[in-house]
């Protein structure tokens, strides 16, 4: 079974945990439901093709202000400095083989009320305009340009809890850049809705094509995407180090796994060290995954869906690769 497929069952399990004990599921039940899932699904995968480690984060705000003259979606909010919270999951995936990064900031959401794939929630409008025109944020008078940087939109995005008519719980993904609000209200909170775009596009950056995933109907598409480091934004070893808008047990764990792999033959990695782990970084979340895949292209071999099949393709450099393309059906 694919990791993806993994998690999936996993997560299933310790929400049916909780059902057990009579303890009502709410969007805390699902999202302590699927940070353990990472972890266990690495634990039954026979191949080791996959590495995670947890980073228990503290809860805090970042604040911003309105940015490149667009205004905040809360009339109250309007000319003000205001503050919310970044992430639920920071999520940071490494390829081993390649040593390239990618991070991303996701949301947890929970709707209740549909039973089917969920193209409109509610949010929070003062972290979905964070979210959705990522301005540069502070902590403690700190500049931090992260989701400003980013090349990929989906640096910053949600995952959004729902169950399905066979009573399981699943999640959908998407970048918070695909979402738009549904009605016009200047009230906190309102209702977003999926936008028509593609599911896949690609960016072009010094002659490498980057690829991202906008959006996925369930948690084992969500997953897949996430190792084949097509969701979230690429980012440099060097920048993570230079900015230190992370924190040091954070950056500790990201040098862990970048190490720990295969390397090149001519990779000289003798300058890659480890920092104080009590060093406090700049960007807050709840948990922290770092997951660390050895050969990504095999997980495209080993998962298998009625709705997605692998094809080689290549690059306008050369690069040869394998891609997945999508079939939807709603």
């Amino acid at each position: 079974m694919s990791f993806s497929k993994n998690v999936f069952e996993c997560f299933k399990k310790n929400v049916e945990s909780f059902e057990k004990k009579g303890i009502k599921i709410r969007e805390v039940e699902l999202f302590r439901s699927l940070v353990p899932a990472f972890k266990t699904a690495v634990s039954l995968d026979a191949e080791k093709n996959i590495e995670c480690e947890e980073i228990h984060g503290t809860k805090y705000c970042v604040s911003f202000e309105e940015y490149n003259g667009q205004k905040f979606y809360v009339k109250k909010d309007r000319g003000m400095t205001v503050k919310c919270e970044l992430a639920d999951i920071l999520f940071v995936m490494i390829d081993k083989k390649t040593k390239e990064i990618r991070i991303c900031c996701l949301q947890n959401k929970y709707e209740k009320k549909s039973k089917k794939f969920i193209d409109r929630f509610y949010v929070d409008m003062r972290q979905f305009y964070l979210l959705k025109k990522r301005p540069i944020f502070k902590l403690k008078n700190i500049i931090i340009p992260l989701l400003n940087d980013a090349i990929c939109p989906s640096v910053a995005s949600y995952g959004v809890f729902y169950k399905k008519d066979s009573d399981e719980f699943d999640m959908n993904y998407y970048s918070a850049e695909v979402l738009r609000p549904v009605t016009y209200s200047l009230g906190k909170k309102r209702k977003v809705t999926l936008k028509n775009v593609t599911p896949d596009v690609c960016y072009t950056r010094e002659s490498k094509v980057i690829e991202e995933c906008r959006y996925s109907k369930n948690l084992i598409e969500f997953v897949d995407e996430l190792i084949q480091l097509k969701i979230g934004t690429p980012i440099d070893l060097k920048y993570i180090l230079d900015e230190h808008f992370l924190d040091g047990k954070l950056i500790d764990a990201i040098i862990r796994m970048y190490n720990s792999e295969v390397r090149n033959e001519n990779e000289n990695t003798d300058l890659i060290f480890s920092l104080d782990s009590k060093k406090a970084g700049h960007i807050y979340y709840k948990t922290a995954l770092v997951i660390g895949v050895n050969d990504r292209f095999e997980e495209i071999d080993r998962y298998q869906d009625e709705d997605i099949y692998a094809q080689k393709k290549s690059f306008v450099d050369g690069w040869e690769y394998k891609d997945k393309i999508r079939k939807f059906r709603y």
